[in-house]
């Protein structure tokens, strides 16, 4: 790639993973057509579906960026600047925390009510009885909720944390148990191996939003600031490395779990079809995490001028396009 396009990748990198979520979306769509049983079912599903996950994500990312900065008396060179960089990304971070719990928490309600208006029959005129109904019934309703109310209680402890320290491990543990409240829920819960079947979904969500979310704020918040990127990324490097291989597997053994016949069903059903996909990205992302890795990580980590925030966007971009493809599998 050529400096101008590197600039242009650099400069929108919310544009682009925005364009790659709306791309997995679509694309997961046409590969399940005729799997869902309305126009409802088709779009608005899995594209609030799809907005759920990409905001408990970031949420998941920002919540833990304390975790990945440097302690203050070992802040990049002992200087003031650096531990100036260091406190004003944890400011960002809380910041963005709690904005991103809000609309979660918002998005996950509007879910919710839709789901409840299709199930009955009624649309979203509904009335609060008929969403009490669909909680009593379905398990995935109850997901929802706790996904609202783990949302709330991150923006909660992100204002409680301005007034009081509080152990930096607990409000990502908490944005995590709302990122797993959905696939604990969800379809895996009503198969025969529901257990090996949900243990599986959470262990993916969970791992897919650490690496997503991680990479996504230090996209925003550390790649403008040179000696702490040089910091963070060689630890979120290991983290990436370890989330991918989870990725990775629990994917497998959800594609065994689910696909009936094996391996057939891969090419007669749209979940097969969608899992193809879903690898086929994965093997994408393998490759430009690789690079990053092997390539990009160690001249940020000599403090020397490198593609960080070209590569970072380009595996953004990549990981959003399979968050769509995901929203529509979860909707199969």
């Amino acid at each position: 790639m050529n400096r101008d396009t590197d600039r242009g990748l650099a400069r929108f990198p919310l544009f682009i993973a925005l364009a790659g979520a709306v791309a997995g979306l679509a694309l997961g769509l046409a590969l399940a057509v005729g799997t869902a049983a309305t126009p409802a079912d088709v779009f608005a599903l899995p594209a609030l579906r799809l907005a759920v996950d990409l905001t408990g994500t970031l949420v998941v990312g920002s919540s833990a960026i304390g975790l990945l900065l440097p302690a203050e008396s070992h802040s990049p060179a002992r200087s003031t600047a650096g531990r100036a960089a260091a406190r004003e990304v944890r400011h960002l971070g809380g910041r963005l925390t709690l904005a991103g719990s809000a609309a979660w928490a918002l998005l996950a309600l509007v879910l919710l009510w839709v789901q409840a208006g299709i199930a009955s029959g009624e649309g979203l005129g509904i009335g609060l009885d008929r969403v009490s109904d669909y909680l009593d019934v379905v398990a995935a309703g109850r997901g929802l909720l706790v996904a609202a109310a783990a949302a709330v209680l991150c923006g909660v402890l992100v204002a409680v944390g301005e007034r009081r320290e509080l152990p930096p491990w607990m409000l990502p543990a908490v944005a995590l148990l709302g990122i797993t409240a959905l696939p604990l829920t969800g379809h895996a819960a009503a198969l025969e191996d529901h257990g090996l079947a949900v243990a599986v979904a959470a262990l993916h969500a969970g791992a897919a939003a650490v690496w997503v979310g991680g990479l996504a704020v230090i996209l925003l918040l550390v790649a403008p600031r040179r000696g702490l990127a040089a910091q963070v990324l060689p630890r979120f490097s290991r983290i990436a490395a370890w989330s991918l291989a989870i990725v990775a597997v629990s994917g497998l053994l959800s594609a065994l779990i689910r696909i009936d016949p094996m391996p057939a069903g891969l090419l007669t059903t749209g979940y097969g079809w969608l899992v193809l996909a879903k690898t086929g990205v994965l093997m994408l992302l393998a490759a430009v995490g690789w690079t990053l890795r092997s390539r990009v990580v160690p001249s940020v980590a000599r403090h020397q001028p490198g593609s960080l925030r070209r590569w970072a966007t380009i595996e953004l971009g990549l990981m959003t396009l399979a968050f769509g493809l995901a929203a529509v599998l979860a909707m199969v």
